[in-house]
């Protein structure tokens, strides 16, 4: 390891550092070695989210609670290739990341049966009636166009489930059973 923080011209300064041995390893090397995992540690996240840039997104849904600070929620997106993000929303900005990661290849095939079973260019653009203050919000964003599903104040991922074991004709009910199952697929 002193070797290493020679080739990168640091020789004269390890040479003064105390050598200080734990069994069989250095005081230095065993620095060194932390150093070189905690960079590791911190690439990967780095790798992973490469892998979606959030903008080129199959699939988006949002759950979102109307309120004094305006519309605050999560945002799932999902891309292409099954990598997806979930976010914390604050008026539409992303406020932070809550977690990445990716769909495996049955999951994928899942979430587009799903896409295809609901129909979703056929949905009417809202469903649901808002009630008079603090209205919850699902909406699902594909091929471009949304479609959002309108619920009571405080209304849960629990409530938009129940919700979807109605009748398969209701659009809210389709609605809701494709949020259910993207949502379900990424951990929300």
């Amino acid at each position: 390891m002193r070797q290493a923080f020679a080739n990168w011209g640091c020789g004269a300064a390890v040479d003064r550092l105390p050598n200080v041995w734990f069994g069989h390893v250095s005081l230095i090397d065993a620095l060194v070695a932390i150093v070189g995992l905690v960079s590791l540690l911190q690439a990967a996240p780095a790798s992973a989210a490469s892998c979606f840039d959030g903008g080129n997104f199959l699939i988006r849904v949002e759950r979102l609670q109307e309120g004094f600070a305006g519309r605050t929620g999560e945002r799932t997106s999902i891309a292409e290739d099954g990598c997806f993000t979930v976010d914390r929303l604050l008026n539409g900005n992303v406020i932070s990341r809550l977690r990445l990661g990716r769909l495996g290849p049955d999951q994928i095939l899942s979430a587009r049966a799903a896409i295809d079973a609901t129909g979703v260019a056929s949905l009417p653009n809202r469903t649901g009636s808002p009630p008079a203050i603090n209205p919850a919000f699902v909406s699902i964003t594909y091929g471009g166009v949304t479609k959002e599903l309108v619920m009571p104040a405080g209304a849960n991922p629990k409530d938009v489930a129940a919700l979807g074991d109605g009748r398969a004709d209701d659009p809210s009910v389709r609605l809701a059973r494709l949020a259910v199952h993207l949502l379900e697929l990424t951990g929300s």
